[in-house]
């Protein structure tokens, strides 16, 4: 494991930002305390760069003055926080006292300029949802831009030219690498740029980033890393960044085993993104290959299930035996709670699938099903 890796993650619960730890729901009101203090603190130089569709500010942090432009965004999904929660450590990281790291903050102060827009998406981080207040899905905004979110982050790039774009979102935790019954904790993704997936200078560099994060993290999830699926979405923000000649970095937060509000998942993202911008501010990326990056499995949408159960079915006087597939998802509640509710996704012959957990689950199911019946489950 690299050095500095080791001592960031011996000093991420000095980092750590605990104002809103244990919970997945990150409402852009209990960030505010956070932006303010940032804001104040005079370290980084903070901006407003418009406004949400609910007229909520849209702010941004710039740190250091290097020549190496890097422009880091999450939460353009309201419900996907992970990435928000790993940047506040991190502007804690940069703006500690603590002087382990004093030289080495000083070397990504001269070398590179950080840009952070922390939360992209306040209106639907307040409704737990992917969308935006209108509805739309910001990702998909990235030629029409016809949300103001969407506006406000191609405008950022355009001004702010980056080197490199870190995009971070959330996957849920029925994505698996590959055909394997392993959860995939991350996966990574250098967006294509056009349909033949072509490979150019600025995406290569991407590769080799995503390379060398890719043998840090295994040190810490074995065999839980995966790419994301690299067709090409002619509207999606990260396709259209990568066109633009930046190397771009998708980083999907998935699961892990007993980590349920992906704490976990957030220290990785923290471990990544500093790791990355060290490497960037000396060029160390450089060594890594394009190749090891191909070697990377792509992830497997949907190949999981909470639990996998088998179940009859009496239809007259026949008994019929199917397999019930169960997986969980988080809501709110009436008083804007985070809630975990299991549900039935899918009914017939999951034989090619996996079970997320191994433990018995009691549950009772009555002999009339549906897709997307609630179930109570207790372990």
């Amino acid at each position: 494991m690299h050095k500095i890796t080791k001592l960031l993650s011996k000093i991420y619960s000095i980092c750590k930002e605990t104002s809103f730890e244990g919970s997945l729901y990150l409402p852009h009101s209990l960030i505010i305390e956070c932006l303010e203090k940032h804001s104040k603190s005079g370290v980084f130089e903070f901006s407003v760069l418009g406004k949400s569709a609910e007229d909520i500010d849209i702010n941004c942090f710039k740190y250091g003055n290097g020549k190496k432009k890097i422009l880091l965004w999450s939460q353009m999904h309201g419900d996907e926080s992970t990435g928000t929660q790993a940047i506040f450590d991190i502007m804690n990281f940069l703006s500690s006292d603590n002087h382990v790291f004093e030289k080495k903050r000083k070397k990504i102060s001269k070398k590179c300029t950080l840009y952070f827009i922390p939360m992209l998406n306040p209106d639907g981080a307040n409704r737990f949802t992917r969308r935006n207040a209108l509805g739309i899905d910001i990702n998909r905004d990235a030629r029409k831009l016809a949300s103001p979110e969407a506006q406000i982050l191609m405008n950022a790039v355009k001004k702010i030219s980056p080197d490199f774009a870190f995009n971070l979102h959330d996957q849920d935790a029925y994505y698996s690498v590959g055909k394997t019954s392993k959860p995939a904790a991350i996966s990574f993704l250098s967006p294509t740029y056009n349909q033949k997936k072509s490979v150019n200078k600025s995406r290569k560099r991407s590769m080799k980033i995503i390379s060398m994060n890719n043998e840090l993290i295994q040190k810490y999830v074995p065999g839980s890393i995966a790419k994301y699926n690299d067709d090409f979405y002619p509207t999606a923000f990260g396709d259209n960044i990568q066109r633009l000649g930046i190397s771009t970095i998708l980083i999907e937060s998935g699961w892990y085993y007993n980590d349920d509000n992906k704490q976990l998942i957030r220290k990785l993202n923290y471990l990544i993104i500093l790791n990355s911008i060290f490497s960037i501010s000396t060029n160390k990326y450089k060594k890594y290959s394009v190749q090891a990056y191909s070697e990377i499995p792509f992830n497997r949408k949907d190949g999981l299930f909470e639990k996998i159960l088998k179940h009859k079915i009496q239809i007259k006087d026949k008994e019929i035996e199917t397999d019930i597939g169960i997986r969980r998802r988080f809501t709110l509640d009436e008083n804007k709670e985070q809630k975990c509710e299991y549900k039935i996704e899918d009914i017939g012959d999951l034989s090619a699938y996996y079970q997320y957990i191994e433990e018995e689950f009691n549950v009772e199911i009555s002999n009339f099903i549906s897709i997307g019946d609630k179930i109570q489950i207790t372990k």
